[in-house]
């Protein structure tokens, strides 16, 4: 075999391994990636979840039952009615949700961000995640929570999973949503927002499927059915299992819709 052949077999060979060597170092930068979205992701999910409990321990009593006229005749004072209590219940888990779900929209906005390495995009959607994540850790319990209260004092036994876990998953899932979606916009913009924001909820979905399960049984006296549970260890893990999960759904479900909306983009040109 002449030089020139061998020159020439050379380059082909060459040529036909560069589109392996190119996959193999697409793919690992991928993994990297991705297991840098999950580092980022559930530690912006657990810091979070800590200091949303504590400060909902700080405020747990922000909001005080009302007192109403009590007694008879010269005898009268002011005592707190169960129905007063109740309303107070659901304005301080109602503020304790609109804390929890605007430091997840926040953190997952920031580490969708940090992990896409564009910074200005990470402030600008941790901000858009804790205003979006406040409203929906706000609204749907200013809807669901009287709704729970007619279901108490009707004497519907609030303690079966029936009524507790529909409950949660009412003011809950939105938090998760939230924060899937200020993931999503902060790792990829278009690509990576539906699978984060999927995510988001089936993780928050699992959480209170979670909590509720084992706060039964491993909090039997907290009344983890209620809100706001009574303990502070249950309010904890509540907020914990919410926050960690939907960020872990988020930050995995994110990468294979962005993968698939770059091969179809890739198709398309």
């Amino acid at each position: 075999m002449d030089p020139l052949e061998e020159s020439i077999l050379s380059s082909t060979e060459h040529l036909a391994q560069q589109p392996a060597s190119i996959v193999t170092d697409q793919d690992t930068a991928a993994v990297v990636t991705q297991s840098r979205a999950l580092v980022l992701a559930v530690s912006a999910g657990a810091f979070a979840g800590l200091v949303a409990w504590g400060i909902g321990e700080l405020t747990l009593n922000a909001f005080t039952p009302r007192p109403e006229h009590a007694g008879f005749w010269t005898n009268q004072f002011l005592v707190p009615t169960p129905a007063s209590k109740r309303v107070a219940e659901a304005q301080n888990a109602t503020l304790a949700f609109g804390v929890l779900g605007g430091l997840l929209g926040f953190g997952l906005g920031l580490a969708g961000g940090i992990t896409a390495r564009i910074p200005r995009r990470a402030l600008t959607v941790g901000l858009i995640g804790l205003g979006l994540g406040a409203v929906l850790g706000v609204v749907p319990s200013l809807v669901g929570l009287p709704y729970y209260n007619e279901l108490y004092f009707q004497n519907v036994p609030v303690k079966d999973l029936s009524v507790s876990i529909p409950l949660h998953l009412g003011v809950w899932v939105p938090l998760g949503a939230g924060a899937g979606l200020a993931f999503g916009l902060g790792r990829g913009g278009g690509r990576a927002w539906p699978g984060a924001t999927v995510g988001g909820v089936l993780g928050a979905v699992l959480g209170v499927v979670l909590f509720d399960l084992l706060g039964a049984v491993l909090f039997p006296m907290a009344e983890t059915e209620k809100p706001l549970s009574v303990t502070s260890t249950s309010r904890l893990l509540a907020r914990l299992m919410v926050a960690l999960l939907a960020a872990l759904g988020a930050a995995a479900l994110s990468a294979g819709f962005q993968s698939r909306a770059k091969v179809v983009t890739q198709a398309g040109s």
